[in-house]
């Protein structure tokens, strides 16, 4: 009776732990963008502020890793791509993940100085380590990011030097 008991005991231990590894929530992630003017003549307020108005971000390409930063080798957990609505759920095992984008997947490599480019490289360094999101579910979850566009002439830990489009 005795070892009945003990192996009764034993299994309910073990499916608490099994069920405890399996627990799952659901993680709503909204992606908008919003963009920079990049034209030639000052444009009008309204235009400015309809760039500056977060819109949904269609069909965009993420990744999520497991922990709170990005590194050489990082293993992707999961690949996602937002709806039409800029949207994406997904059921995650608890614990803590980053977003990361498609530039961030990829190892990390200096950008060179040009005539019209001057790279920061240090300020690179730190973008590509920084996720996007940092996140830890234990419950349904729900986030929103921005993604900022900026003008092709002028990319982020860039000063450019040369001349403005039309």
């Amino acid at each position: 009776m005795y070892n009945v008991l003990k192996l009764c005991i034993t299994f309910l231990f073990i499916s608490k732990i099994a069920f405890a590894q399996t627990a799952q929530s659901k993680f709503i992630l909204q992606v908008t963008q919003t963009s920079d003017y990049c034209g030639g003549a000052a444009p009008p307020q309204f235009l400015l502020d309809e760039l500056a108005t977060p819109k949904p971000m269609p069909m965009h390409t993420l990744y999520i890793v497991k922990g709170n930063t990005n590194k050489k080798g990082i293993a992707i957990y999961k690949k996602i791509i937002t709806n039409g609505n800029g949207k994406v759920a997904i059921n995650l095992p608890n614990g803590t993940y980053a977003i990361l984008n498609a530039m961030q997947i990829k190892a990390f490599k200096k950008n060179i100085n040009d005539k019209y480019h001057t790279w920061d490289n240090a300020c690179l360094l730190k973008k590509w380590k920084q996720p996007l999101l940092v996140f830890t579910i234990n419950k349904n979850f729900s986030s929103t990011i921005n993604i900022h566009n900026n003008c092709s002439y002028a990319p982020d830990c860039c000063q450019y030097n040369g001349p403005l489009p039309p």
